[in-house]
C-alpha cells in the first residue's frame, strides 16, 4: 500500500518535470537562437559581451577575445590588409625616392670630377691656360699646313707653267732666280723637262743647280719651301736699263718678221747691241729673225752674221 502511494508520488512528480521541460525548452532555444543572431550581427554587443566575459577567471580562455572576435570581421581585416598595403608602398616610394637623390648625386659628383680633369670648369688659372695654349698652338699648325699646302700648289703649277714653255726661254727666266727658288721648281717637274731646261742654262749655273738638286731631301725642300713663304718680298729698284737676256726674251714672243725689222732698225744704230741680242736667243727663234732679216735686208744680216760668226 505504502509501496503504491509513493510510485503514485513519484509520477506525479516526473509529470509536472516533463510538462516543465516540455514549455521550457522551446523558449530556451528561441532565446539562445535570438541571442545568437544578435550576437552575429551586432558588433558592438558581442564585443561587450567578450569583454565581459574576458574578466572571469575561467571562462575567458574559453571563449574568444573581443580584439579576435573583432579581427574576425572581414571588413576589419579588409581595412587592416590596405592599411598596410598603402604603408608598404608608401616605405617602398620612399626608398625609391632616396635610392633615386642617391643616384643623382653620385653622377653629380662624377661629372664634377671629370669636369675638374678636364679643366672645363672652375676658375682654375691652369685651365685657362691649358686650353689658350693648346687653341693657339692647334690654331697655329693649321694656318701653318694651310700655307704650306698652298705654295705647293703655286710650285706646282709654276714648274707645269715652265715646263711647257721652251726649253730656252725657261733657262732665261730661271737663270734669274737663286738656286733654292731652282731647286724648288725643278723639284714639281719631271726628268725630262729638267734636263731640257738645264741644257739651256749656263754651265756654271747650271752644275750648280744640278749638284743641289742632287742633295735635295724632303726636309731640305720643306725647309727651303718655308724659307721662301716667310721670306718678305724685296722691293726691286727701277731698273732704267734692260739686260740683254731680257731684250732676247722680248725678241722671243715678238713675231719674226716685227723682231727682225726692229734687229735690222738697232744695227744700224749700234751692230754690237744687235748681235749680243741674237747671241742670247734660241736656235730656231734666231733662225726664224735672220730669215726675216735677209728678207728684208740682204746686205745688213749679211754683215751681222759675219760679225756673229766671228764672236
Amino acid at each position: 500500500m505504502a509501496k503504491k502511494t509513493m510510485e503514485m508520488d513519484m509520477e506525479k512528480e516526473g509529470g509536472g518535470l516533463g510538462r516543465f521541460l516540455v514549455i521550457a525548452t522551446p523558449i530556451l532555444f528561441t532565446l539562445v537562437l535570438i541571442g545568437a543572431i544578435i550576437m552575429l550581427f551586432n558588433v558592438n554587443l558581442r564585443n561587450t559581451m567578450f569583454n565581459t566575459l574576458d574578466k572571469i577567471p575561467v571562462v575567458k580562455n574559453l571563449v574568444p577575445s573581443a580584439d579576435n572576435s573583432s579581427s574576425a570581421d572581414p571588413a576589419t581585416n579588409q581595412a587592416e590588409s590596405t592599411a598596410a598595403t598603402v604603408d608598404q608602398l608608401k616605405q617602398q616610394l620612399s626608398d625609391a625616392q632616396k635610392t633615386s637623390t642617391d643616384q643623382a648625386k653620385q653622377i653629380q659628383e662624377l661629372k664634377s670630377e671629370l669636369n675638374s680633369k678636364s679643366g672645363t670648369t672652375g676658375n682654375g688659372t691652369s685651365g685657362t691656360t691649358d686650353t689658350t695654349t693648346t687653341g693657339n698652338t692647334s690654331a697655329g699648325s693649321t694656318s701653318s699646313s694651310t700655307t704650306q699646302t698652298a705654295q705647293d700648289k703655286q710650285l706646282k703649277n709654276l714648274a707645269s707653267v715652265y715646263s711647257n714653255m721652251t726649253a730656252a726661254k725657261a733657262a732665261a727666266i730661271m737663270q734669274n732666280m737663286t738656286t733654292d727658288e731652282q731647286v724648288l721648281i725643278f723639284s714639281k717637274m719631271n726628268a725630262e723637262s729638267q734636263a731640257g731646261i738645264l741644257q739651256k742654262m749656263d754651265p756654271k749655273a747650271a752644275a750648280v743647280t744640278s749638284l743641289a738638286l742632287k742633295n735635295a731631301t724632303p726636309a731640305s725642300l720643306a725647309a727651303m719651301q718655308a724659307a721662301a713663304a716667310n721670306e718678305k718680298p724685296v722691293q726691286q729698284k727701277t731698273v732704267t736699263k734692260l739686260d740683254t737676256a731680257a731684250m732676247a726674251q722680248t725678241f722671243t714672243t715678238m713675231p719674226a718678221t716685227s723682231a727682225a725689222s726692229l734687229l735690222l732698225q738697232t744695227a744700224k744704230v749700234s751692230q754690237t747691241k744687235a748681235i749680243q741680242v741674237l747671241n742670247n736667243l734660241d736656235d730656231a727663234t734666231r733662225a726664224g729673225i735672220l730669215s726675216a732679216m735677209s728678207t728684208q735686208d740682204p746686205a745688213a744680216t749679211a754683215q751681222i752674221v759675219n760679225r756673229l760668226l766671228g764672236n
